[in-house]
């Protein structure tokens, strides 16, 4: 999709983009986002993210067009058609726009790219009877550790509010490496280990696109599990750390996707962990981890009444 919207907007895939606006900002077309290709790309997937996941999560989105004015997305689309009707959006007129999104518009041009592509759907992305695996805290049984943020963007404030924040005992308020462990919420494959980040693929196939995958952010270079790993539940992942994105306190950020998909932390199928529930609270970062008629309320704070939790993950070896 990124390869095709850059290819609409400015032709670098196939041609020679002209102007200092196709060089420069060559997807948002001077609307948007800093200079640069790199920039630029991540620019567009947020606003292809923020369609989609806003669809999926409130059954309309808002597009807000180049010359200020807005309208509602239809009902009963596909999602993914969505994210890029608002990225379009973004640099153009309602009259442009209509172009865009109609089949000679930008349609064609991901066909003329990739024809043939939707031989290889999946659908539905995420089955409507999907279940979770069982997950478990990560962090080493019998140690506390904090509920410091609740669900919130998994990547960047476009994505779905797939991700939770736990803070060790350790590190306060600063971002040293915590001597603390962040261990296997489940048993998988390690795919990516690296930039702060740790992939576990739960189904074991190698693939990052397909099945049940678990994300960790902040986890310190320092004795973080390596790509390729076999890792168990409860075997050690790495440091909580400030690494591999904006953090002001060290903490382990960790979210779930399905298929690539991001899977909101607050349901259809909320993320359970140990018996904890995540619920959403009225803004990002806010909400609660929930377990029988217990609550634990997401704070950036280190309090044992309103936020500390008890792990009961495998000990470390």
């Amino acid at each position: 999709m990124l390869l095709a919207l850059l290819e609409y907007q400015s032709g670098w895939v196939t041609g020679t983009p002209e102007g200092k606006v196709a060089v420069n900002f060559p997807m948002s077309m001077g609307r948007g986002g800093q200079s640069g290709l790199y920039s630029q790309l991540g620019w567009a997937a947020n606003q292809i993210n923020g369609g989609y996941y806003g669809y999926k999560r409130t059954g309309t989105v808002a597009f807000r067009f180049a010359d200020r004015s807005r309208a509602l997305a239809a009902r009963g689309l596909n999602a993914g058609t969505v994210g890029i009707q608002n990225v379009l959006a973004l640099t153009a007129d309602w009259a442009t726009w209509l172009g865009a999104v109609d089949r000679p518009g930008f349609l064609r041009t991901y066909q003329a790219l990739f024809d043939g592509s939707d031989a290889r759907d999946v659908e539905p992305l995420v089955p409507a009877n999907l279940t979770q695996p069982e997950l478990y805290l990560p962090w080493p049984g019998g140690q506390t550790w904090y509920l410091s943020g609740g669900p919130h963007g998994a990547w960047f404030s476009g994505s779905a509010w797939a991700a939770v924040d736990f803070a060790p005992p350790d590190v306060m308020g600063h971002c040293g490496v915590s001597g603390q462990w962040a261990t296997a919420a489940a048993s998988g494959l390690v795919l990516r280990s690296g930039d702060g980040q740790v992939l576990i693929d739960l189904d074991g196939d190698g693939y990052e696109q397909t099945g049940w995958v678990l994300f960790y952010l902040h986890i310190a270079s320092e004795g973080r599990v390596q790509a390729g790993t076999r890792i168990a539940r409860g075997d050690p992942v790495g440091h909580p750390s400030c690494e591999g994105g904006a953090a002001e306190s060290s903490h382990l950020h960790i979210a779930r996707r399905y298929n690539g998909e991001w899977i909101a932390a607050d349901g259809p199928l909320p993320m359970v962990l140990s018996g904890w529930r995540s619920v959403n609270g009225v803004v990002e970062y806010e909400g609660q981890l929930i377990r029988g008629g217990d609550a634990r309320q997401a704070c950036e704070c280190w309090d044992a009444k309103q936020n500390a939790i008890v792990s009961d993950n495998a000990e470390l070896q």
